[in-house]
């Protein structure tokens, strides 16, 4: 059986149709897996500041704070199981004291700045989700608040 010009081009279009409707459904599965989420939320990272599950230290901040900032990073790794980066710098240049790329949140603690300073460094941000958490709170009552905001 031999098939005309036009009944070639059908199969033709037929096939790329399939094609691309097979491509499509496999993005949307892609996209769906945490992974991907991850890595599309790291964009807004700094290149050289992607180090997951890393507590780095900056000499500057108090000890209460910097102990908040472990306890907090401890929990968000081990209980919870969050990929999590400290002291993470966006490519805006703005620095969040722990960034989780899965949910696109930032944990901002609050130490010695004014609440007002800490508000308006929070609205730089390029994330969905900003939770504070005080230092003269105590680390208990840190975390208590923390796994129920998340």
């Amino acid at each position: 059986m031999k098939l005309n010009k036009k009944q070639i081009q059908k199969k033709k279009h037929r096939a790329f149709q399939n094609k691309l409707r097979s491509y499509r459904k496999h993005i949307s599965k892609v996209q769906q897996k945490p992974q991907y989420v991850i890595n599309k939320n790291l964009q807004k990272i700094r290149v050289m500041n992607r180090r997951l599950n890393v507590v780095n230290i900056n000499v500057n901040n108090t000890p209460s704070h910097e102990r908040l900032k472990f306890e907090a990073a401890l929990f968000l790794r081990q209980v919870r199981g969050f990929e999590i980066l400290t002291e993470a710098i966006f490519t805006n240049g703005k620095r969040a004291d722990i960034y989780i790329p899965f949910l696109d949140m930032v944990i901002e603690i609050l130490g010695t700045e004014k609440p007002q300073d800490c508000l308006d460094k929070v609205k730089t941000y390029p994330v969905s989700q900003v939770i504070m958490l005080e230092t003269k709170n105590g680390i208990k009552f840190n975390l208590d608040y923390l796994e129920k905001a998340i």
